[in-house]
């Protein structure tokens, strides 16, 4: 095809003008359906295996962990409501994948429990926590200001 030529080609059923801004919009709203159901809303371990779980609900031992308060400043406090008694190894790391909190001396029995944590160190930053209970592994979330 020459220069200045509007002929269209197809390509996988869809057409496109080589000199212009034509597009199939059905196609369009295909790929963005596509890429909604690739969006990940919670992150959740299973036991490890190959094999698929019967029932994925198994492998959620439902613990819930709430970070307050939302954007901390010189103190992150954790609730954890938990149905056993645990260790914790919690992990904090900072966006570009350094270790900013590293604690394994975190005890929690059945039932809710508050963990304190001095931060006052860390500058104003997005923030992951991973809380592993031995059984499951949460990940939060977390926002310093100052």
């Amino acid at each position: 095809i020459s220069e200045g030529d509007t002929q269209g080609i197809v390509e996988n059923e869809v057409e496109t003008i080589v000199d212009g801004s034509v597009t199939n919009e059905e196609v369009i709203v295909e790929e963005a359906a596509e890429i909604e159901s690739l969006i990940i809303e919670e992150i959740i371990e299973t036991d490890g295996s190959l094999e698929p779980l019967k029932d994925p609900l198994l492998a959620i031992d439902n613990t819930v962990v709430k970070p307050y308060p939302l954007t901390f400043v010189n103190e992150l406090n954790l609730n954890i409501k938990i149905k056993y008694d645990a260790k914790l190894n919690i992990r904090m790391y900072d966006m570009n994948g350094r270790t900013v909190l590293k604690d394994d001396s975190r005890f929690v029995k059945k039932g809710s429990n508050d963990l304190r944590f001095n931060v006052s160190r860390l500058s104003p930053d997005v923030y992951i926590m991973i809380i592993n209970t031995g059984s499951e592994k949460i990940v939060k979330k977390v926002m310093s200001k100052k």
